[in-house]
């Protein structure tokens, strides 16, 4: 298998394609989607991901003690 199922997709949702968004979003989000794939391969970029998750994702948020609700 040389091609992965995204290859595969394209940015289509079901057997008619196309993309739910309103019209004026579609450039954004066409520029938000190469940024995305340039900082995928970016080796710093995979380096502070992974940074991240292990020291910051999954951790349960702070507690804030609220006096007027005690």
């Amino acid at each position: 298998m040389t091609t992965s199922l995204r290859e595969q997709r394209g940015p289509f949702f079901g057997d008619f394609g196309g993309r739910f968004m309103p019209e004026s979003l579609i450039a954004a989000i066409d520029e938000l989607t190469a940024e995305y794939e340039a900082a995928r391969i970016d080796p710093a970029f995979q380096a502070e991901f992974v940074r991240l998750l292990n020291s910051y994702a999954g951790r349960p948020s702070a507690l804030t003690e609220v006096p007027r609700f005690a």
